[in-house]
């Protein structure tokens, strides 16, 4: 017996009214019945975005990608994932205005195992990262937003060793951004991108070493004319004594990422310029008087720099200290 029979005022109600009413009552109980049993076992519109059905997947069939291991790109690495983007030697290089603005990068994504992978962005960086390896609209275009990408991926297990997903990511403003990556059977990962001269929010790099004091940069006001600073353009070397796949130099709030010498490809010497670098102002100010535009080294100009270094085994080393300015470069 329901509780509405039991009231006093059903028994004042006509025979017909009684009747509706307990049919109303149970068709709303039996549409209550069926609506949990269709939410437990995953219908409606509504599903889990944790659910493998409802998360974009990548395509196992692709070819003509990058051979590893990977260089001259930003290379990034949680777990069994190792995310490559290859238009940029480091993403930490872009200025504030060049971010603007939406921008995209092809991408390659390596993944290890024999497990499906899934790579998403964490909600509170959506805004400004997302992941093209699946269709999406506006893929390659110089006015893509950062929606037209997917703020997550599932990357299928397509065979054993190593699996080379082609693709892009899009990106915009300075910081970092955090995403995961999830492995059947395991926690997620972290993965902490910094974007723009502003690691602030990263997580530190594990297994960070200590560079030798011999990587301290020699920097150079590079112009052309000697001893002039109208170009504005300083050159950065570092000498490593150790095999790296990647350099990069932070300086009067700027991060420059260097090459490997083409001519003394066995010597380790990293070569990069810093432009606009600011020779009338700021930090690298070299104190002219005005009209004047060459400069022989006095008086003395110094800054802080921290060079860090992507070592041969995925190791990173980091070293942070001052370097002198000097009137040439090479």
């Amino acid at each position: 017996m329901s509780p509405l029979s039991r009231s006093p005022l059903w028994a004042r109600l006509p025979g017909r009214r009684r009747e509706f009413l307990s049919l109303v009552a149970l068709l709303a109980a039996l549409a209550a019945l069926l609506a949990g049993v269709v939410t437990a076992c995953g219908g409606g519109r509504n599903r889990s975005p944790s659910s493998p059905a409802a998360i974009p997947t990548a395509t196992c069939a692709q070819k003509g990608l990058a051979k590893l291991p990977l260089a001259g790109e930003s290379v990034y690495r949680a777990g069994p994932v190792t995310l490559a983007v290859v238009d940029y030697a480091d993403l930490g290089e872009l200025s504030r205005r060049q971010l603007s603005h939406p921008l995209g990068s092809k991408a390659i994504a390596v993944v290890t195992g024999d497990r499906p992978v899934v790579v998403a962005v964490d909600p509170g960086s959506r805004r400004r990262f997302s992941l093209q390896f699946t269709p999406e609209r506006g893929f390659g275009s110089p006015l893509a937003r950062i929606r037209d990408g997917r703020p997550t991926v599932r990357f299928p297990a397509c065979g054993r060793g190593a699996q080379k997903f082609g693709g892009g990511v899009l990106f915009a403003g300075p910081g970092c951004v955090h995403l995961r990556v999830e492995s059947a059977g395991g926690p997620p990962i972290p993965l902490g991108i910094p974007i723009g001269a502003s690691p602030k929010g990263c997580p530190a790099p594990p297994n960070t070493q200590q560079l030798s004091m011999s990587a301290l940069p020699y920097l150079g006001v590079s112009c052309r004319i000697p001893n002039s600073i109208s170009c504005d353009r300083v050159g950065i070397g570092v000498w490593l004594d150790r095999p790296a796949k990647r350099i990069t130099v932070a300086l009067a709030g700027r991060v420059v990422a260097l090459r490997l010498s083409s001519h003394n490809p066995h010597r380790n010497l990293w070569l990069g310029y810093l432009y606009n670098a600011g020779l009338r102002h700021g930090q690298l100010d070299v104190h002219l008087p005005a009209g004047e535009s060459r400069w022989s080294g006095s008086p003395l100009v110094w800054v802080r720099v921290r060079v860090s270094a992507l070592l041969s085994k995925g190791a990173t080393a980091t070293l942070a200290g001052s370097a002198q300015l000097h009137p040439g470069f090479g």
